[in-house]
């Protein structure tokens, strides 16, 4: 069972590339006296609602509905890990097996994932630097799913496994002492293994296909960014920038399940869409454990490609906010906030939505080796064009977390996580989750 504070902490703040002192925090091992790490975490869990059921069940029409489940289980999970550093050079990877397994027999569930991720920063000389990164997962868990997929702010329970990349690389160059150029790109990768042909197998009467996961999220998107950072005081720094993004639907299939008329049945590509954002902002640190960092501008959204006869199908502007901030309250203690406002991509039949996200992780060290951790965060959205035109939901993630380290190798740690979702749209159906896990991590 995923810790809640990791997996949702990495959907939130990204995977930015890590700068090492030494070897690479977390990637190194435990003493940080070798190049490379091995590690196993062994938790035992319950979750009232493994396959994100409603409480009154899944209506599969016809009067028949498959009822929720709860069930105990276990997760294993073993990771390697290697760090290289230089005085130029940082690079870090790790590789991490996931297997969570379900002992209710009316559930008959096992996920297998598998993560892999990559970062590189390389400081060329005094006016140059190179940062990458790569989240690489495979996984049918929507919890691990997120880690790579930029946000899932539904997690609903899929049947297949889901191939999910997200690639970032930026060049800084230092123009002046003041004034810095940053150039940019950043791939995400979507490739879910439901296919049309799927769907005809489970209902012939769909005779295209329509509505697979394939056609409604497989996607590729590229972004170019270039942002101007002007640095006014050692504390205070402003930026300008413009963003272009491409996202292309690659699943070459038919949205609307049941509909039989491909003249009426618009496919993958009519969500196609160029983006393009311009904000400005700036970060500012009013003390060492006290900083925050802000852009906030536009997005516009062109929908080349929209298919006739959606209402409120349409391009358009969406406000876009990215804030964060950042405090070390104490010696032991952090909290972080946020707000981020934009487009997002969904799988509902709407050309996309728009997304508000605030957030709040805190942890505290009770002791040296007691450490407790919690998370807020709620996605809010409503739905762009389309039948669900103006429909909206919300996704409610909490978590808390402690963690007793007995030495630098081994902790124990107890957690619970509540999910939430509550929707006035017939196209999200609303849940509730409860999940508790306690286990052990090893770590050389």
């Amino acid at each position: 069972m995923k810790r809640i504070i990791t997996s949702a902490g990495l959907v939130v703040l990204g995977a930015a590339g890590a700068q090492a002192v030494g070897y690479a925090p977390g990637f190194a091992s435990a003493d940080m006296t070798k190049p490379w790490s091995v590690g196993l975490t062994m938790n035992g869990f319950y979750d009232s609602n493994p396959l994100t059921y409603p409480n009154s069940g899944w209506p599969m029409g016809g009067g028949v509905t498959l009822p929720k489940h709860s069930s105990w289980g276990y997760e294993l999970s073993p990771f390697v890990s290697g760090a290289y550093s230089t005085d130029q050079t940082q690079i870090g990877a790790r590789y991490t097996f996931s297997m969570d397994s379900y002992l209710n027999p009316a559930i008959k569930q096992t996920d297998f994932s598998h993560i892999f991720t990559l970062f590189v920063n390389h400081q060329f000389n005094e006016r140059f630097a190179l940062s990458f990164n790569d989240n690489f997962v495979y996984s049918q868990n929507p919890e691990v799913l997120g880690t790579a997929a930029g946000n899932i702010s539904v997690p609903y329970r899929t049947a297949q496994n889901t191939l999910a990349n997200s690639a970032n690389i930026n060049l800084t160059s230092s123009l002046t002492e003041s004034l810095n150029l940053v150039l940019g790109y950043s791939n995400r990768y979507m490739d879910y293994d439901q296919t049309p042909e799927d769907l005809m197998k489970l209902n012939p009467a769909n005779t295209l296909g329509g509505g697979s996961l394939e056609a409604l999220l497989n996607r590729v998107e590229n972004y170019l960014l270039a942002n101007l950072e002007y640095k006014l005081s050692p504390q205070m720094m402003v930026l300008g920038g413009f963003q272009y993004g491409r996202i292309n639907y690659i699943g070459d299939g038919y949205l609307v399940y049941g509909n039989t008329d491909p003249a009426t049945n618009p496919m993958s590509d009519t969500r196609n869409s160029n983006n393009y954002y311009i904000y400005g902002g700036g970060s500012y640190a009013f003390n060492p454990d006290l900083s925050v960092n802000l852009k906030i501008g536009g997005q516009y959204t062109d929908l080349y490609n929209q298919p006739t006869g959606y209402t409120g199908w349409s391009s358009g502007w969406s406000p876009y906010v990215d804030f964060s901030g950042s405090w070390r309250f104490s010696s032991r203690g952090t909290l972080q906030l946020g707000f981020t406002e934009s487009f997002s991509q969904t799988y509902v039949l709407a050309a996309n939505a728009t997304t508000m996200v605030p957030y709040l992780n805190a942890s505290y060290g009770i002791t040296e080796k007691l450490t407790v951790s919690g998370l807020a965060k709620v996605s809010m959205s409503d739905f762009n064009g389309g039948t669900y035109d103006g429909q909206s939901y919300n996704f409610w993630m909490m978590g808390l977390n402690a963690s007793y380290a007995l030495n630098t190798h081994l902790s124990f740690n107890v957690g619970y996580n509540y999910d939430n979702l509550d929707s006035d749209s017939a196209a999200v159906t609303g849940y509730n989750r409860n999940r508790i896990y306690f286990g052990v991590s090893a770590r050389y």
